[in-house]
């Protein structure tokens, strides 16, 4: 297997690791005290996802964030929980530059489209069976 160094300094895409994990809910309250009560997480942050229509509660999960996004109305989170329910809607990998990450699906024919979080790049949905796999510089 390839070393951790490769992944960061010689793979085209610059992966320095999982970032987290984003996990759709239509009850954001009673999510955030469910996983709080199972996995004894603490709150890392509360903030707004606008291009979703959403807001993201973030738990530490080890060296990784898992991240509970719920709609905050009519919108495209909104759209994917009646069309998929409840569940994981993305994986969030952290690169070292989304300039790299940009150019290397651009080479493939693939374009990406904003990610979850401001920042971030993510491949669009249909190639992964509707899970957003995401790109993210921190």
């Amino acid at each position: 297997m390839p070393s951790s160094a490769y992944w960061r300094d010689e793979h085209p895409l610059g992966l320095d690791g999982l970032q987290g994990c984003t996990i759709a809910v239509s009850d954001q309250v009673s999510a955030t005290t469910d996983f709080q009560a199972l996995l004894e997480h603490e709150v890392l942050y509360e903030a707004p996802r606008p291009a979703i229509c959403a807001t993201a509660v973030g738990l530490q999960v080890g060296g990784a964030v898992l991240e509970l996004i719920a709609p905050d109305g009519d919108g495209p989170l909104q759209d994917h929980l009646i069309e998929h329910g409840e569940g994981i809607r993305s994986t969030v990998f952290r690169v070292i530059d989304l300039d790299r990450v940009q150019n290397h699906f651009a080479d493939l024919g693939i374009t990406l489209v904003p990610g979850t979080a401001p920042d971030s790049l993510a491949i669009p949905p249909e190639y992964h069976m509707n899970v957003l796999i995401e790109f993210a510089t921190h």
